[in-house]
This record gives C-alpha cells, sequence and structure tokens, in this order.
C-alpha cells in the first residue's frame, strides 16, 4: 500500500514541476507603440517584436508578443483609442513596453509623463510589469537623447518601471560607431542594423547578459549585417544596459 500511495503523488508532483518550468519558459509580452516599434515589416507584423521572438527561440525561450498602436501615435492617442488598454485588461501578459512618439519627451514631456503614469498603473493592476522604450534623436540632432534619456530615466525610477534604453545605445553608437548607420534616409527610422541593436537592448533589459555565441543577426530584403558589425552591436547594447542601470542607481 505504501507503493501505491506514493506512485500517484510522484507523478503530481513531476506534472507540477513540468508546468511551472513551462510557464517560466513562455513570456508574454504587449508592445504599445508607433512605427519605431512597427518598422520595417508593418502593422500587422511589427519587426521589433518579431526579431525578439526570434532571438527568444535561439536562446531556448518561447516569446509570445502581440501590438496595440499605429502609425505616429503618441501615448495619449493611444491612451484615448481604448485598443491598447483593452488588450492590458486581459491580464495575460508579463510585460507591457510603452513607446511613446519619438519627440514626445521634447514636445510635451508632461503628456509624456501623464499617460506613462497611466498606462503603467494600469499594467501593474493586471499583474504585468511596465517596460519603458527609450527612442532616440534624429541623426542630425544627436543632443536630442540629452533630454529623452533624462526624461525616460526620471520616469522609469518614479513608476518603478523597467527601463530599455535603446536611444542611449543609439547614442553611444553614433558618437563611438559612426561608420554603422542606423538611419534610413529619413534620419528618424531605424534601419535593419538599427532594429538588432534595439532587440540586443531588449533582450539584456529583460532577461540579462546575452552570450557571444550563438550570435543573432538576420537578414532584411537581401541586407545584410556583417558578424562584426553585428557583435559591435552586441557591445554597444551591452554596455548601454550597465550604464543605464548604474545611472538609474545613482541619479536623480
Amino acid at each position: 500500500m505504501p507503493v501505491l500511495f506514493r506512485f500517484p503523488v510522484y507523478i503530481i508532483i513531476v506534472f507540477v514541476s513540468c508546468f511551472s518550468l513551462s510557464a517560466q519558459d513562455t513570456i508574454r509580452i504587449l508592445f504599445i507603440g508607433n512605427s519605431y516599434t512597427f518598422s520595417n515589416t508593418g502593422v500587422s507584423t511589427p519587426e521589433l517584436p518579431l526579431r525578439l521572438k526570434e532571438m527568444g527561440t535561439l536562446y531556448g525561450k518561447t516569446i509570445l508578443t502581440d501590438f496595440a498602436g499605429a502609425g505616429g501615435v503618441t501615448l495619449e492617442k493611444t491612451w484615448k483609442s481604448g485598443k491598447a488598454v483593452g488588450k492590458i485588461n486581459t491580464g495575460k501578459f508579463d510585460y507591457v513596453v510603452i513607446q511613446e512618439h519619438s519627440l514626445g519627451t521634447i514636445r510635451n514631456n508632461e503628456k509624456f509623463e501623464n499617460y506613462a503614469r497611466k498606462f503603467s498603473d494600469l499594467i501593474s493592476e493586471n499583474n504585468a510589469r511596465p517596460v519603458l522604450y527609450m527612442t532616440w534623436g534624429r541623426e542630425y540632432r544627436p543632443e536630442m537623447i540629452d533630454t529623452i534619456s533624462y526624461k525616460y530615466i526620471k520616469a522609469a525610477k518614479e513608476l518603478n518601471a523597467i527601463l530599455a534604453p535603446c536611444g542611449f545605445a543609439w547614442g553611444i553608437a553614433g558618437s563611438e560607431y559612426p561608420a554603422i548607420q542606423l538611419y534610413w534616409s529619413d534620419h528618424s527610422h531605424p534601419r535593419p542594423e538599427g532594429v538588432l541593436l534595439n532587440t540586443f537592448v531588449f533582450y539584456n533589459t529583460l532577461f540579462g547578459e546575452i552570450p557571444p555565441e550563438p550570435l543573432y543577426k538576420f537578414e532584411f530584403k537581401n541586407l545584410k549585417i556583417s558578424e562584426d558589425t553585428a557583435r559591435m552591436l552586441l557591445n554597444i547594447a551591452n554596455l548601454a544596459t550597465k550604464e543605464i542601470n548604474y545611472q538609474m542607481d545613482n541619479q536623480l
């Protein structure tokens, strides 16, 4: 009888353990934003979430993503449209990424702070973590990143949010590796190299430093990113994440 009693308990323990492991290995992320999130593949298959999923597969993580937003929108417009709010209220996400319009902190920081707080509070109420997606300055106005980074760091600290310092990484790349082309000809939106840098930053921010092997890179419409460039972008992402974590702990 003792053996017969222990057998089903063992099965239950194994089942629970496997279920817990599976739950931990599947991460659900909602992205809220505009073309800085979905460029270059469009709203129906937004590129940054797509590349993050691919990188997760490479490193053994199942990442499920969703998107709410449209081209050129601010956080205010996204909030008022109701689509993102409805998705958050499903309560099925582990992280929700908040991306303001690229000029939002420059033109109307008060609205950025207001709607970042609205989203952050709603996200927390639904048992997810808010992640602020720091954008970058225009190619011809690199000094914009000083204001953008300060405002995002300040908001992240006040909201107890995670900060993905993509814009800070772009600033490092522009000053230290100017030969790497991150911008398309509009001097604003990311080329594949810029998307790869953003992907590295997000993965590092959410899951820890990325191992050097295997190296993640991708090809977009026959535009190939060399291994040397990919490794430089990986190093930039690691550096930016470490620096922002230091600033989050020691500034403001």
